[in-house]
C-alpha cells in the first residue's frame, strides 16, 4: 500500500508543530516582563522541549519517534503557559490550548501521538492537582475539577483518534487511487506513444508500399513497352517482307498470264497448220514441197511453244516457291499474334493484381488482345489465299507438264514428217492418223494454256487481296504502337 501521501502529510505536520512550539516559546518570552522569573523558567523549559522536534523537522523525519516527540512537546507547551501565568486572571484560559495542541496532532494521521498527548495532559493535571494545584488552576481546585477536564480530554482524544484513523484510511485510499490513476495515465501515455509509433510505422510502410507499387508499375510499363515494340517491329518487318513477296507474286502472275496467252496463240497457230496439213493429205504427192515447208514451220512453232512452255513452267514453279515463302512469313505473323495475345493476357493479370491503379492498363491490354486477334484473322485469310494460290499453281504446273508433252510430241511428229517426206504418199493414212493425234494434242495444249491464263489471273487477284490485308495489318500494328504509347504515358503520369 502506498503511504507517500500520508508520509508527506506527517512531514508537514512535524514541521508545522515544531514551528508552533517555537511560537509558544516566543509567547513565553513576551510574558517575562509581566510575569518575571516564572515566565523565564517556563521559556527555558519550552526551548528544551523544542530541541528534539526541531531536529526531527530539520531532518524531515516523520517516523514514530519523531511523531511521539512532537506529541509530547505539543502536550507540555500549554502546561508551561499555565505555569508562567499562575496567579494571573488568564491562567484558566490557557487550558483551551491543551485541546488545540491535541487537535493539532490529527495531522500526523496516527492515534498514538494523540493518545500520548492526552495521557500526558491527564497525568499533568492529576499530579499537579495534588502536588502544586496553583500550577493548574488559579486559586487551586479539587480532584473533581481535574476529572472534568480529563473527561473532556478523553472525549476529544477519542474523536480525534477516529478522525485520524479515518483520515489515514481515506488518504491511503486516495493515494492508491492516485497511484492507480498515475499508472493508468502512464499506461495510456505508453499506449498513445505506441499508437503514434505504430501510426508512423504504418504511414512509412504505406509510403514504401506506394513507392514500390509505382516502381513495379513503371517497370511493368517499361517491359510492356519494350515487348510491344519488339512485337510490332517483328510484325512490321514480316508484313513488309510479305508485301514484297506479294508484289513479286503479282508480277510473276502477270508474266505467267502473258506467256500463257502467247502459248495459246502459238497452239492455235499449230492447230491451224495441222488442219491445213490434214486437208492436203490427199494431194500429198503433189505437195511434197509444201509439206516440207509446212513441216519446217511446224518445227519452228513447236520449238517456240516448247520455249514458251518452259518459261511458263519456271514462272509457275517460282510462284509455288514464293507461295511457300509467303506461307512461312504468314506462320511467323501467326506466332507473333499468339505472343501478342499471351502478352495481353499477362498484362491483364498484372492489371488485376494492381487494383484501381491498373484499370487503364487492363483497357489497353484488352485493346492489344483485340489487335492480336485481328492480326490472327488477317493471317488466316492470307493462309486461305495462299492455299488457293498453291492449288492453282499445282494445276498450272500439271497443265504445263501436259503442254510440254504435247509440244514434244508435236516436235517428234514434225521430225517424222521431215524425215519421211519421200514416203508421204505411201504413208498417207498414217499421216492422217498422226495429224489427228497432233490436232487433239494441240487443242489440249490450247485448253491448258487458257486454264493457265485463268489461273494466273486468279493468282494476280489473290495477290492484290493479300497486299490489301498486309496494309491492314500494318495499320493495326501502328494502332497497337499508339495504344501502347498512350498506356505507358498514362502509367508514368499516375
Amino acid at each position: 500500500m502506498d503511504h507517500n501521501e500520508i508520509n508527506a502529510l506527517r512531514t508537514k505536520g512535524v514541521i508545522g508543530i515544531a514551528i508552533a512550539g517555537w511560537a509558544a516559546s516566543l509567547s513565553l518570552a513576551a510574558l517575562i516582563p509581566a510575569m518575571g522569573t516564572q515566565a523565564f523558567h517556563a521559556l527555558a523549559a519550552s526551548v528544551l522541549l523544542n530541541l528534539l522536534p526541531t531536529t526531527a523537522a530539520w531532518q524531515r523525519r516523520y517516523d514514530s519517534a519523531a511523531r511521539m516527540a512532537v506529541a509530547l512537546m505539543a502536550a507540555l507547551q500549554p502546561a508551561l503557559m499555565l505555569y508562567a501565568l499562575r496567579g494571573a486572571p488568564w491562567q484558566i484560559d490557557m487550558h483551551m490550548y491543551f485541546f488545540v495542541a491535541i487537535a493539532t496532532l490529527t495531522i500526523l494521521c496516527d492515534v498514538r501521538p494523540i493518545l500520548l498527548a492526552a495521557a500526558t495532559v491527564a497525568l499533568h493535571h492529576l499530579i499537579l492537582s495534588i502536588a502544586a494545584p496553583s500550577w493548574v488552576f488559579s486559586g487551586g481546585g479539587g480532584v473533581n475539577r481535574v476529572f472534568i477536564h480529563a473527561l473532556a480530554v478523553v472525549l476529544e482524544a477519542g474523536v480525534l483518534c477516529y478522525i485520524a484513523t479515518t483520515l489515514n484510511s481515506l488518504i491511503t485510499r486516495i493515494g492508491s487511487a492516485l497511484a492507480e490513476s498515475e499508472q493508468a495515465t502512464r499506461s495510456a501515455e505508453e499506449a498513445l506513444r505506441l499508437a503514434d509509433s505504430e501510426r508512423a510505422e504504418r504511414s512509412r510502410l504505406e509510403s514504401d508500399l506506394a513507392a514500390r507499387r509505382r516502381e513495379d508499375m513503371l517497370r511493368i510499363a517499361a517491359d510492356f513497352e519494350s515487348s510491344v515494340s519488339e512485337v510490332t517491329m517483328a510484325v512490321a518487318k514480316s508484313a513488309r517482307a510479305l508485301d514484297e513477296v506479294m508484289h513479286s507474286l503479282d508480277e510473276n502472275a502477270r508474266d505467267t498470264g502473258q506467256q500463257a496467252g502467247e502459248v495459246a496463240a502459238a497452239a492455235s497457230q499449230v492447230s491451224s497448220a495441222i488442219d491445213a496439213v490434214a486437208g492436203s493429205v490427199t494431194e500429198l504427192s503433189r505437195s511434197i514441197g509444201n509439206i516440207a515447208v509446212t513441216a519446217g514451220r511446224q518445227d519452228e512453232l513447236a520449238s517456240e511453244a516448247g520455249t514458251r512452255t518452259e518459261t511458263g513452267g519456271d514462272a509457275v514453279r517460282s510462284l509455288a516457291n514464293q507461295s511457300k515463302t509467303i506461307g512461312d512469313a504468314t506462320r511467323s505473323i501467326a506466332e507473333i499474334a499468339e505472343m501478342t495475345n499471351l502478352l495481353a493476357l499477362n498484362a491483364t493479370i498484372e492489371a488485376a493484381s494492381a487494383g484501381d491503379a491498373g484499370k487503364g492498363f487492363a483497357v489497353v491490354a484488352q485493346e492489344v488482345k483485340q489487335l492480336a486477334a485481328q492480326a490472327a484473322r488477317a493471317t488466316r485469310e492470307i493462309e486461305d489465299l495462299l492455299s488457293g494460290i498453291s492449288k492453282g499453281t499445282g494445276e498450272a504446273e500439271n497443265s504445263f507438264g501436259k503442254l510440254s508433252g504435247a509440244i514434244a510430241e508435236l516436235a517428234r511428229s514434225a521430225m517424222t514428217v521431215r524425215s519421211d517426206v519421200d514416203n508421204q504418199r505411201a504413208a498417207t493414212s498414217s499421216i492422217e492418223q498422226t495429224m489427228g493425234d497432233t490436232a487433239a494434242g494441240t487443242e489440249q495444249m490450247a485448253h491448258n494454256s487458257a486454264v493457265l491464263a485463268n489461273r494466273a489471273s486468279t493468282t494476280q487477284k489473290l495477290s492484290g487481296d493479300a497486299r490489301q490485308n498486309v496494309k491492314a495489318l500494318l495499320e493495326t500494328i501502328h494502332s497497337l504502337e499508339r495504344s501502347a504509347g498512350d498506356f505507358v504515358a498514362s502509367i508514368k503520369a499516375a
